[in-house]
């Protein structure tokens, strides 16, 4: 993904496919998803602060030797670092083993149960439905052979 995006592709297929594509995991397309905001974030454009002038702040960080406390840091730190989600486990072995040594799959089965039991179904709008329904029907996959009234009700 990374040398996609370095080379200024902007579309990758095969989020979640396994096998030559032969099969699909949940699982991988979660995994899958955490490398897509990796290189999301590591292809942005770099945002240049003049908010501040340089050699004084240079200067602060040598007189404080850290600049990990400084205001500055801590306004643009939130925003610039990257923090990557729950599928990297950031933790010690010794931790890891603690809290039940789970692996990759094992995150990815977790989100993928929260994602399933918070999902909000959204009533799709009527006149996408019949415009999908037109579409179906208009000839390129039936030859018009069906009406689009036949075709079940869409959620």
């Amino acid at each position: 993904a990374y040398l996609a995006a370095l080379s200024r592709i902007n579309q990758v297929a095969g989020a979640g496919m396994l096998d030559f594509v032969n099969c699909f995991s949940l699982e991988k397309l979660v995994f899958d998803d955490e490398i897509c905001g990796h290189v999301n974030h590591f292809m942005r454009d770099i945002d240049v602060k003049e908010d501040l002038p340089i050699k004084p702040f240079i200067e602060e960080v040598l007189t404080e030797q850290q600049i990990c406390t400084m205001e500055h840091t801590l306004e643009y730190w939130p925003k610039e670092l990257y923090m990557p989600g729950p599928m990297v486990d950031r933790t010690s072995w010794q931790q890891w083993e603690q809290f039940g040594s789970n692996t990759w799959q094992d995150r990815a089965r977790d989100i993928i149960k929260e994602s399933l039991d918070n999902y909000k179904e959204k009533p799709i709008d009527e006149s996408l439905d019949i415009e999908l329904r037109n579409i179906m029907c208009s000839g390129i996959m039936y030859d018009g052979k069906i009406d689009p009234s036949d075709l079940p009700k869409l959620k």
